[in-house]
């Protein structure tokens, strides 16, 4: 994704094959290193800018015309952190919170071609990723405890939750939606509250 020329031989092959274009989700993301800004190396900076956020320029340069065409829409996906921070991941909080700007400045610049940008925010999702991050800290218990209760609702969702707001996002139902970041968060970023 941080290869202009591959991703615009994916999408003339998508075009050749599909002969058109709906919608384009921007979902790739890398998240390392974990660090402050300070011990964060020039190169990870750049890596993860370049997947994160030059990731959505190419495939806006390569698609932007098709969806023109349709009507279509972009999704992408941001993370609550993008918002409210993290502690040690300056960089991924860097990123998201670009992705976050940038659908804002994409929803503007494509609305006169009928053409709608959104973002979605999520907080902790149980990803195959996610998962061996647990496995690999000090006590695999104690993490997924605290990642249960970040989330007001109470527990840490699978991922079918932020796939559910994604299809109605790019669905004909969220057609007068464009310029919004939508936390699928359980409330974690609604503030103090005692843990049980």
């Amino acid at each position: 994704m941080s290869s202009g020329a591959s991703v615009a031989a994916a999408f003339a092959a998508t075009l050749k094959t599909l002969g058109r274009l709906d919608a384009i989700h921007n979902n790739a993301a890398i998240s390392g290193p974990a660090r402050p800004l300070h011990e964060t190396s020039e190169q990870a900076w750049e890596q993860l800018f370049a997947v994160n956020v030059k990731s959505i320029y190419h495939t806006t340069q390569a698609g932007i015309e098709a969806l023109k065409a349709t009507r279509g829409c972009i999704l992408n996906t941001a993370s609550m952190v993008g918002t409210i921070g993290q502690e040690n991941h300056a960089a991924y909080v860097a990123t998201k919170g670009a992705v976050i700007s940038l659908t804002k400045a994409m929803a503007l610049d494509y609305a006169h071609f009928h053409v709608r940008v959104n973002g979605i925010s999520p907080a902790a999702v149980w990803t195959p990723l996610l998962r061996q991050w647990v496995q690999e800290q000090p006590n695999p218990e104690d993490t997924e405890d605290f990642l249960n209760h970040i989330h007001a609702l109470g527990y840490c969702p699978e991922g079918d939750v932020v796939a559910d707001v994604a299809v109605f996002l790019l669905s004909e139902r969220a057609r007068f939606i464009t310029g919004v970041t939508l936390p699928v968060s359980g409330g974690a970023e609604l503030g103090y509250r005692r843990l049980p």
